[in-house]
């Protein structure tokens, strides 16, 4: 296949916050949703190659996660509320437990689009930044995903 212009499409972005598994439209990303995806490996050292200030002798895979980043333009605060009320134990704007874990809290995160969508079983927010003023508001927020049984998404969207 010839090299081409690739373009994925819109990009609707789904969470599911509740116990039906049913999605809600959060909203849409102002331009490309970005995803760093984050594999995570472990070096491997042997007295072949000096031990440990020497080269590995191997390198283990442990895993991976993803860092899915939305400039969301147009977005639903009410959903939004559900997001953030899951991960800080129902009430928006109270600090969550500390030592409190997010597995038991995290959401399906569905980004939507006609060509290359992403299913992500297991999601919660790690960072939000919201401007606040008479401009049009752009809630920047990024998203940590994490494998469930060792499954990190899937291109199921229904």
């Amino acid at each position: 296949m010839a090299a081409a212009v690739n373009a994925t499409g819109v990009v609707a972005v789904y969470v599911d916050t509740g116990t039906s598994n049913a999605l809600e439209l959060l909203g849409y990303n102002e331009d490309s949703v970005q995803i760093q995806e984050n594999p995570k490996r472990h070096d491997v050292h042997g007295d072949q190659n000096g031990g440990m200030p020497g080269i590995p002798i191997e390198v283990q895979n442990l895993g991976e996660e993803h860092i899915i980043s939305l400039n969301l333009s147009n977005f639903d605060w009410a959903i939004w509320t559900k997001v953030q009320s899951g991960i800080y134990g129902g009430t928006e704007g109270t600090v969550a437990t500390i030592g409190a874990f997010l597995s038991t809290a995290s959401f399906r995160l569905v980004l939507n689009s006609a060509t290359k969508p992403r299913n992500y079983l297991s999601a919660f927010p790690i960072t939000k930044s919201l401007p606040m003023g008479t401009k049009a508001t752009i809630m920047v927020v990024q998203f940590r995903a994490l494998p469930v049984s060792g499954v990190l998404f899937n291109e199921t969207v229904a």
